[in-house]
């Protein structure tokens, strides 16, 4: 049996589809397609019943959104990505252009897995890929497999004279845990940030400037610690505890265990400036926590 689904349109006159996710009337979709905390959303089921549903939580980072109908007899979809491999049947249930395609259904394979393409804000879960037709007003809406079970949440499509049948979707049981956090929390906790942005010379641009390997200190927010450090913008942080860095996605990884407070040594180079010779030192700098703050007014 297919899981239960539905259409629902927010203030601004937008439209997305959303999953059942309990009983108790919480739907999930996209951050993206919620748009804003304080819209009003109306949702349409599949048997034609409306109802008006509030916010609970959402999550750009993820693109992970839960909103709730008052709702009696809902159904809740079965939920299972973990044994997905490539050319699996795959199918998108969702509302492509709005209520008048409302629970279409499209038909295609699991192209590819764990795929990090950043979409939509999304930079923490590798995505599904689907050669299914996933199209405006799908997003949030369930992937399923051959039983039914809601294996992805429909999330966005490239598109383009170049490209063809590149869909993308949330894993399910990846997003578990931090639906669980929104569901708890209203948010995410526990991530951390350095306050910077960087480009990544690689060993080209280290060679035609003239500098290290690693990442570039475009710019420092205020509140970093880098600054209290005595770290710079032009600078290049080489190293993170040692380990070298070639990527900013290196540089997240090294520090997503550490608790805001916390501690990490980096590596800095300073090149030449008038008299002052060029030199590497060592630094250490307490992360901070990074809140998702799109959302931040309206989570309890």
């Amino acid at each position: 049996s297919l899981p239960q689904s539905g259409t629902f349109e927010e203030s601004s006159n937008s439209y997305g589809s959303g999953i059942i996710m309990n009983a108790e009337g919480y739907i999930l979709t996209n951050a993206h397609v919620l748009g804003s905390a304080s819209n009003t959303f109306q949702v349409k089921l599949a048997n034609g019943e409306e109802y008006m549903a509030s916010f609970i939580a959402a999550d750009t980072k993820t693109d992970l959104g839960i909103i709730r109908i008052d709702a009696q007899g809902l159904v809740p979809a079965t939920r299972d990505s973990d044994s997905i491999v490539i050319g699996d049947d795959a199918y998108a249930i969702g509302n492509p252009g709005g209520p008048n395609l409302q629970s279409s259904l499209s038909v295609g394979h699991i192209s590819g897995i764990n795929r990090e393409v950043i979409v939509n804000g999304n930079s923490e879960i590798p995505y599904i890929q689907t050669d299914a037709a996933i199209n405006p007003g799908n997003s949030g809406g369930a992937l399923i497999n051959q039983y039914g079970q809601v294996i992805g949440i429909n999330t966005v499509k490239i598109s383009g004279s170049s490209y063809e049948g590149l869909g993308f979707a949330i894993p399910i049981t990846q997003a578990q845990p931090y639906i669980d956090q929104l569901l708890v929390n209203g948010r995410i906790l526990g991530r951390v940030r350095i306050g910077a942005s960087f480009q990544v010379i690689d060993a080209a641009r280290a060679v035609a400037n003239n500098l290290p390997e690693g990442l570039y200190v475009y710019s420092i927010q205020s509140d970093s610690d880098l600054i209290n450090a005595g770290v710079q913008t032009g600078d290049v942080i080489t190293q993170c505890n040692g380990h070298k860095l070639t990527d900013v996605s290196v540089f997240k990884e090294l520090i997503k265990d550490k608790k805001p407070g916390e501690q990490v040594e980096l590596t800095v180079f300073r090149r030449r400036s008038g008299n002052t010779p060029e030199r590497e030192f060592t630094v250490n700098v307490k992360v901070l926590e990074d809140v998702d703050t799109a959302f931040q007014m309206a989570a309890p």
